[in-house]
């Protein structure tokens, strides 16, 4: 059964609240009409606006309340309206009220279905958004922010985050998703052709002391933390992403190669070596169930 409750949001820690024994319960923000936190038995706290069409009532999905804060959750409500594309009947004439933090909300809803970006990426938008985007433009109208202004931004966070690449590109976004909509002229995107910083390598290889060294950790730990020592040594043989390795399904696995059907950069072939067989061999033998690297119980992969 469903039960409504208003409380001020301001007040609490999202996480705080309670998730309900079976089901789900709503909790509205009785500060902000129409919003509020959907939460279920499941562990899942999101955010929910509620509407009326043709007199009947409609709750909308906005999105995950743990990683996008309360401000930007209320700039939703009034951003949902810009939501529908031009295509499907809206009519919209450039309005200047149309604020940074109601475009970026709006477009960040626009890809919140999965189809534009990942949902990891949509939750380091919604970061940077809140962190470097917002503090800067969020109340400017979206038609008055001007080149010189991108220009002095990302200048500036250049110097202090390594963010500064993803927020020049999640800015960009908003405002070309402005002009489809008819918020700026078409062709006026402040961000257009200005020079991302290019990302650094962060890393380093391991020369070949340093590897017998970890290798030979490996085999000491192997006995208290068989699991964790196998997805490290996986990573080494391979040179795939952390949870390309925790995520790995028996499904995946044809022949000499593992193919992904969805990874960071989309479907990905990954070749396997014979040490990486004989690994993912030895444990096919000894396992049950779809994940290579099992988790706890069994039903989802390892959590590292």
């Amino acid at each position: 059964m469903r039960r409504i409750e208003g409380i001020d949001l301001e007040e609490i820690t999202v996480t705080d609240l309670p998730l309900p024994i079976n089901g789900e319960r709503t909790v509205r923000d009785s500060k902000t009409p129409y919003l509020g936190i959907r939460l279920r038995s499941s562990g899942s706290r999101t955010w929910i606006m509620y509407t009326q069409t043709n007199g009947q009532s409609k709750r909308i999905t906005l999105g995950d309340a743990t990683s996008i804060p309360l401000e930007i959750a209320r700039s939703m409500l009034g951003a949902a309206s810009l939501s529908k594309p031009l295509d499907q009947g809206r009519s919209a004439p450039l309005r200047s009220a149309e604020s940074v933090a109601e475009v970026v909300a709006a477009y960040l809803v626009s890809g919140s279905d999965g189809k534009r970006w990942k949902a990891s990426t949509g939750r380091l938008m919604e970061t940077v958004a809140r962190l470097h985007i917002l503090p800067t433009f969020g109340d400017t109208p979206i038609r008055d922010v001007k080149r010189t202004d991108v220009l002095q931004w990302h200048g500036e966070l250049s110097q202090r985050s390594s963010s500064a690449r993803m927020a020049l590109s999640t800015l960009s976004g908003a405002m070309t998703y402005a002009e489809d909509h008819g918020l700026r002229q078409h062709g006026s995107n402040p961000c257009q052709g200005l020079r991302k910083r290019s990302k650094s390598h962060r890393g380093s290889h391991l020369p070949p002391r340093s590897m017998r060294s970890l290798w030979q950790a490996l085999d000491h730990y192997q006995p208290a933390m068989p699991d964790i020592c196998d997805a490290v040594r996986l990573l080494i043989l391979t040179g795939a992403r952390k949870n390309e390795i925790l995520h790995l399904r028996w499904d995946f696995i044809e022949g000499p190669r593992a193919v992904l059907p969805d990874s960071k950069t989309g479907p990905r072939t990954i070749w396997l070596n014979a040490p990486a067989r004989a690994l993912i061999a030895s444990r096919q033998s000894r396992l049950e169930g779809r994940f290579v690297f099992p988790g706890r119980d069994g039903t989802a992969p390892l959590g590292v």
